[in-house]
């Protein structure tokens, strides 16, 4: 049995997709070694010369290897958790990378995060960088100073934990996936919460927007991607696109491809406008998809 996909990424060229799960990277048909027994989080830097790997060993430590790319030589070996890191963010420039890890911190560079109530699941700059935005599991949405790491506010609408979080392009805008079946999109600068995206029949375990900003991504325990319209809640297009859970979705960044990582350990490419399925090379692509057509438009 494959390892749930737990990491997913485009590489800057837009082509090679890489993912992670236990103890394995994998960067199109190249695997790279890391010191990693799980990998769940990945983040290249602004001009896409380094690529951090987060994991660790579950309940021991969190760590972060930071590599070349595209060569994939490892440069460095950071241990900065006592679990699992599961989120990372580089700043605009480069020098500063907030982490999230199941021991129930985060950190901004030297900064440690406090006020938070559960295990940290993701983490985001602002699009200015002023802010670090932290997802945790108590269902809270917390905002830091970058530069301080001091807490500014706590925006606890969600009902049960914050999977994911995702900025929109070009905007103060991010939204938060959740266990309690809903997406939402926030102003956390100012703390405003501005839409609850519903329909779901389960978690919400990933999302991304369009490059252009003007689509939202999502993928949960039903297997199904939704795209939705950024400035409304009308779901443009979805289909099946697992019969497991959709870990992870990620999008190319000419916008054309949305990618996905399931329980099952598959990772597979499709028109992000319409769901086709896309060919792909790779072993953990190779084998056919059952419920691979578009469910239609619900509008």
């Amino acid at each position: 049995m494959r390892a749930p996909i737990a990491a997913l990424c485009f590489a800057p060229d837009g082509k090679t997709l890489i993912w992670g799960g236990y103890g394995e990277l994998t960067a199109g048909v190249t695997a790279f070694p890391v010191p990693l027994a799980q990998v769940h989080a990945l983040a290249f830097t602004p001009e896409g010369t380094k690529l951090a790997v987060g994991g660790g060993v579950p309940g021991e430590s969190g760590v972060v290897c930071l590599l070349d790319w595209p060569s994939g030589k490892l440069r460095e070996t950071r241990k900065l958790h006592t679990d699992l890191i599961v989120g990372l963010a580089f700043s605009s420039d480069g020098k500063t990378l907030p982490t999230a890890s199941h021991d129930g911190t985060a950190y901004c560079g030297a900064q440690k995060l406090e006020g938070h109530a559960g295990l940290v699941l993701d983490v985001a700059f602002s699009t200015d960088g002023a802010d670090v935005f932290t997802a945790c599991s108590d269902g809270s949405l917390r905002v830091f100073d970058a530069a301080t790491g001091k807490l500014k506010r706590t925006l606890s609408l969600h009902t049960d934990r914050i999977y994911a979080l995702a900025l929109q392009p070009r905007s103060p805008r991010c939204v938060t996936a959740s266990a309690d079946k809903t997406v939402r999109l926030w102003q956390p600068g100012i703390g405003r919460l501005i839409r609850i995206i519903r329909g779901f029949e389960g978690s919400v375990l990933s999302v991304a927007f369009s490059p252009d900003s003007t689509r939202l991504y999502t993928g949960g325990e039903e297997g199904i991607v939704r795209v939705i319209e950024a400035d409304s809640d009308r779901v443009l297009e979805h289909w099946k696109a697992s019969e497991g859970w959709l870990l992870r979705v990620a999008i190319s960044p000419d916008g054309k491809i949305l990618a996905t990582g399931d329980s099952a350990g598959a990772v597979r490419r499709w028109n992000a406008l319409s769901g086709a399925p896309v060919p792909s090379p790779g072993p953990l692509v190779s084998d056919a998809v059952k419920t691979q057509k578009p469910l239609g438009a619900r509008r």
